[in-house]
């Protein structure tokens, strides 16, 4: 379903640049990046999606995109999902962040958005966790992160990118976070 519905959304922003691109050929799910024919080769879709929330992202530079939204049961395992990020300093600064877990979330939305960025260039990462936030944070002009109570949202990559979503849209309460974590 939410496959289906960003497929709809990318289709709607491609059409408002002047592409034909039908639903129904879009790449197939789990294939790297959405891609189509009827879309110029410079221009790059991303889209992600959590418990119903669908968001579509269309620019002419590659991009990544990445929504979590908060989960009660990460605050019980949150020291373990913490030791699992690769860099140490990046490990310490959540520890010692005012909310470790939203400081966690903007980690993880980070990693998962440089990993999605990464498969829309030569060099894709082989895994999220090959991705260094510490290289990514030195281009913050490229880096692009909201959040609320719910939900985290991070853009790797461009500095334009036309986003939509679905009417069901949770993040409009969202506020762009200017400080990642530390």
């Amino acid at each position: 379903m939410c496959s289906r519905e960003a497929r709809r959304l990318l289709s709607q922003l491609t059409a408002n640049q002047g592409f034909t691109c039908p639903e129904a050929d879009w790449s197939p799910r789990g294939r790297g990046p959405p891609r189509h024919l009827g879309l110029a080769s410079n221009w790059f879709a991303g889209i992600t999606h959590k418990q119903g929330l669908v968001i579509a992202g269309l620019s002419d530079a590659p991009f990544g995109i990445d929504l979590e939204r908060f989960n009660s049961r990460h605050t019980d395992r949150l020291e373990g999902l913490i030791d699992i990020l690769p860099e140490p300093h990046v490990r310490d600064a959540i520890r010692q962040a005012r909310s470790p877990q939203q400081a966690f979330y903007q980690a993880w939305t980070l990693h998962e958005a440089l990993f999605k960025l990464a498969a829309q260039t030569s060099q894709p990462a082989s895994s999220a966790f090959n991705t260094r936030l510490e290289s990514a944070l030195q281009a913050s002009d490229q880096i692009r992160l909201w959040q609320n109570r719910e939900w985290t949202l991070a853009v790797t990559g461009c500095a334009s990118l036309l986003l939509e979503t679905g009417p069901a849209s949770m993040i409009s309460g969202m506020t762009e976070v200017n400080s990642v974590f530390y």
